[in-house]
């Protein structure tokens, strides 16, 4: 990897692919690979991997491996090392809300933690948005979103926080597909008062015009 994108970083992410299926409101499907190479011990939390689920969104799968420095094989995630938990604050009295977490563990640095998984939507209020970066010191090699849509409403979507200096590419085929990639991001260093990372760091909103929840189909056209 470059040396760029070593600077004031604790992680890479060598990989983040967001691929979605919108089939219909009540039917969406998105798989997340994510590959990322951690650096130092700091960023270690930053590897932990959080999939979150309720009554709405079901985990279909998630599997994740370890790598050394070399790129050898050390071992798959257990079973047991993928913990499910609430994923309810503190404030909240009526939530289903839960994640999938894997924090993995490495007895020398560099390592890379390769993670896949799936997750599958039957009320469509909202669908994620692209997010390839999600902390300081984490910096960015290579990240696409794909997105087909054969469902009877519109995909809408806009980039946040693009500038010059990102190289950054987005095409649509019509209203049925948007592809984008987003390459050599480097990290941003956590400074006292400074921005959050959501309002410096690159991504994509993405949104319906028209939503399903409970059976209830509403629209969000404006």
């Amino acid at each position: 990897m470059p040396d760029s994108l070593k600077e004031n970083a604790s992680v890479v992410t060598k990989d983040y692919h967001l691929h979605m299926e919108i089939k219909d409101l009540d039917r969406v499907t998105y798989t997340v690979t994510h590959i990322i190479t951690v650096l130092k011990p700091k960023g270690d939390s930053k590897a932990t991997l959080k999939v979150f689920y309720d009554d709405s969104r079901k985990v279909r799968y998630v599997h994740g491996r370890i790598y050394d420095a070399k790129g050898k094989k050390l071992r798959k995630l257990k079973y047991d090392e993928i913990h499910d938990v609430s994923a309810i604050s503190d404030g909240t009295l009526f939530s289903d809300s839960r994640a999938k977490v894997a924090i993995p563990a490495a007895k020398s640095y560099p390592y890379t933690v390769k993670y896949k998984y799936s997750v599958k939507m039957k009320d469509v209020f909202d669908i994620p948005d692209w997010i390839p970066v999600t902390n300081f010191g984490e910096s960015i090699d290579n990240a696409t979103l794909e997105v087909t849509n054969d469902s009877d409403t519109k995909l809408k979507f806009k980039p946040v926080n693009l500038s010059a200096a990102h190289e950054f590419e987005v095409s649509e085929e019509g209203e049925n597909k948007l592809k984008a990639t987003l390459k050599g991001v480097k990290a941003i260093e956590d400074e006292p008062y400074s921005p959050s990372v959501f309002e410096r760091v690159p991504y994509i909103r993405l949104s319906l015009a028209d939503f399903e929840y409970d059976g209830y189909r509403g629209s969000l056209k404006s």
